[in-house]
């Protein structure tokens, strides 16, 4: 190990080797301990989290002051394989994000999961997926990068499948499990590349080498679309998309961990670290997967009854925006958005999981059989949960990117970032791209919107169909103590306050600055980069304004749709067993029907193909083999009987044989000399006559 002269680098050095070992350390913990009680087991996941959220802070102010990036020697087979390992700018910015959203997510957990088989394991997994996200976050080589990747995948299908015993459980966790390793099998081939071009896989390396001239631009095309592939994966991005609405199987608090906050943000943290060694055309291609993604996602969570899949389908859309702004050479507000992102997104789901929670007691106690997270049939819940609904409503603005919030400031400074590039480019094509995004904005306050006015507002729906709920609507509350302060706790980082003191100029943020700063590897600027900022600049106020005319058309939409039936007509909605939609309602609700489509030209063929398959094997070699059988048993059969009969019966003979002379030269055995001379005698005269004869 390499280290610096000093013992405080060498000692926030060892810090950061031991982070992730003391969280894997603190998952056997809890696994092993998994049978005591709850209260024994909550008092440790306080303790262990709260050490790590402290190790994080002492580790990002000591480590940006130190800038330690040190090198372990992992083995050598003649070329010694190296690993660096440290932090930087954005990676001090991911781990405090990962520690502090861990924490909250645990505090809410032992509310959440109460009571639950499983407890122990369930936190156990939740402490591993945090110790592999930091060494993501931690490790500036792109193997031992993988190595934690694929464990994040591990994770993700436990915590998926977490209720194992639930069929659609068990389908989530195998949907996502392979669509990552489709992605991560485009990893492997761009890992592959880039170690055949340059012959390491550290990042900083391969950084220097293309800025000074190195670069077959065929292979680091390849070798960048195969990571980018992984991140497609990981990300949930187009058209690997389909797992992440299918993942909300997961227990809600592993939704706001994983597939909101931090898992999902990975490919886009791995983009924007490997941002300098992706060509313009793979930049590109980011640009427009991202845009294609944003579009389809707000699209399907339209018309989403599930709560936890609009959320879902909205993280899909959200991960498009800042994949898009990646693509367009934008490095400071993709990773603003994805840390405004982590915070309002893991409050909704927070926030939805308490709903879920109170309509779920409600349905325990009234043993009727709905589904507690179809929001048409809430409704009201402002009056019953006004603490649950005040810090909903401030993630859902946020969502939307409504003026004053956090997440205007991020989502703007993309839309200002897409239509910049879109104006400095020579081809007029690429416009399309900000109409993609400024769509998505539209569908995003419309969604949103629905979604606030179904949940919150109008009269309880659900009474409507059951009147047996009289007497019940007092089972709806604010959920336990733990889990609303989690969401209390998160709320202040959905307001612009806490991120700039200028509410429409994100270029005033401490997060721009604190990317911005010398160390950082994305502080130098090209000229192209000049010129995309020069003309960002120039634009960003228009986009503000155009921007601000979208969301009004996409809130105003959805209130005249939902916000005035909720407050005129209470009982607007269908009876839940009404599932008749219209034409788009229908390709929005079932997202494009990708899930149909790649049954019907993957699925289905490769079923089909397995029957055939099945089929030859059961006809023709299982045939040709029993065959084969048959007749060596046959031959068989025959070998017993030859050796039974011929071999065994001339062996039996000759014994017969050699007892009956036996038995007949007994005879002449007397003792009796005369006897003898007489056998002598008649020996002799038959040798005589045989030899005259």
């Amino acid at each position: 190990m390499t280290v610096n002269s000093t013992s405080e680098t060498m000692l926030v050095q060892m810090a950061l080797v031991l982070f992730p070992v003391f969280l894997f350390l603190s998952a056997i913990v809890l696994f092993v301990f998994r049978r005591s009680g709850e209260r024994i087991a909550n008092t440790q996941l306080v303790l262990l989290s709260a050490c790590s959220t402290i190790f994080a802070l002492f580790l990002v102010y000591t480590g940006l002051k130190y800038q330690p990036l040190f090198t372990i020697k992992w083995f050598d087979f003649g070329k010694p394989i190296l690993f660096t390992f440290g932090l930087d700018f954005q990676g001090s910015l991911m781990l405090v994000l990962v520690a502090f959203i861990t924490l909250l997510v645990i505090f809410y957990s032992t509310a959440y999961m109460k009571g639950e088989q499983g407890y122990s394991r369930y936190f156990a997994s939740l402490f591993v997926f945090a110790a592999s996200m930091i060494g993501i976050v931690l490790s500036f080589n792109l193997l031992l990068t993988f190595v934690f990747w694929e464990l994040v995948g591990f994770c993700s299908y436990l915590l998926i499948n977490f209720w194992y015993k639930k069929p659609s459980a068990n389908q989530a966790a195998r949907k996502a499990f392979i669509a990552n390793r489709i992605g991560d099998l485009g990893f492997m081939m761009g890992l592959g590349l880039l170690y055949a071009e340059y012959g390491t896989l550290e990042i900083n390396e391969i950084a220097i080498a293309i800025k000074g001239g190195q670069l077959n631009e065929t292979r680091l095309f390849w070798a960048g679309l195969g990571i980018f592939m992984g991140c497609v994966g990981k990300s949930a991005q187009f058209p690997l998309l389909v797992w992440l609405p299918d993942a909300m199987q997961a227990p809600t608090p592993v939704s706001a961990l994983l597939h909101a906050a931090t898992m999902v943000a990975a490919g886009v943290f791995l983009l924007a670290r490997i941002l300098p060694i992706l060509s313009p055309d793979v930049l590109t291609v980011m640009a427009y997967v991202g845009a294609i993604t944003s579009v389809v996602g707000a699209f399907s969570a339209a018309s989403q009854t599930d709560i936890k899949k609009i959320l879902a389908y909205s993280t899909v859309s959200q991960l498009g925006y800042m994949v898009a702004a990646l693509g367009t050479h934008s490095y400071f507000a993709p990773l603003f958005h994805l840390f405004t992102h982590a915070m309002f997104k893991a409050c909704l789901f927070l926030c939805a999981g308490s709903i879920i929670h109170a309509m779920a007691h409600l349905k325990n106690h009234t043993k009727l059989d709905f589904d507690p997270q179809d929001i048409r049939l809430m409704g009201g819940l402002r009056k019953r949960m006004p603490l649950t609904f005040v810090a909903f409503m401030l993630a859902a603005f946020a969502s939307a990117g409504i003026p004053m919030s956090a997440g205007f400031l991020s989502k703007d400074e993309i839309l200002a970032a897409v239509c910049s590039w879109a104006a400095i480019q020579e081809n007029p094509i690429h416009f399309v791209l900000p109409v993609l995004i400024f769509s998505t904005s539209l569908m995003t306050a419309f969604y949103t919107g629905r979604m606030f006015f179904l949940v919150f507002f109008g009269g309880f729906r659900l009474g409507k169909f059951y009147h047996e709920l009289k007497g019940f609507s007092s089972y709806l509350h604010e959920a336990p103590k733990p889990m609303l302060i989690a969401c209390l706790v998160l709320t202040p980082f959905c307001l612009f306050i806490l991120f700039s003191v200028n509410p429409i100029d994100p270029d005033m943020s401490w997060l721009t600055h604190y990317l911005k700063q010398p160390h950082s590897v994305f502080a130098s600027e090209s000229m192209f980069q000049s010129r995309l900022i020069h003309k960002q600049e120039e634009l960003h106020y228009w986009v503000i304004s155009f921007s601000v005319v979208v969301l009004s058309i996409g809130f105003g939409l959805a209130y005249v749709l939902y916000g005035i039936k909720t407050r005129f007509k209470k009982e607007f909605i269908s009876h839940p067993a009404n599932t008749e939609m219209g034409l788009l309602t229908s390709i929005s609700y079932n997202g494009l029907y990708l899930n149909k489509l790649y049954e019907l030209i993957l699925i289905k063929p490769f079923e089909q193909l397995s029957f055939v398959l099945a089929k030859f094997d059961r006809k023709t070699i299982d045939a040709s083999i029993d065959k084969s059988v048959m007749l060596f048993v046959t031959f068989s059969h025959c070998a017993a009987w030859f050796d039974k009969f011929i071999v065994d019966g001339f062996v039996s003979l000759l014994i017969w044989a050699i007892e009956f002379s036996g038995r007949q030269l007994k005879v002449i055995q007397n003792g009796k000399v005369q006897s003898y001379l007489l056998l002598a005698f008649c020996s002799l005269v038959a040798i005589v006559i045989w030899a005259f004869i």
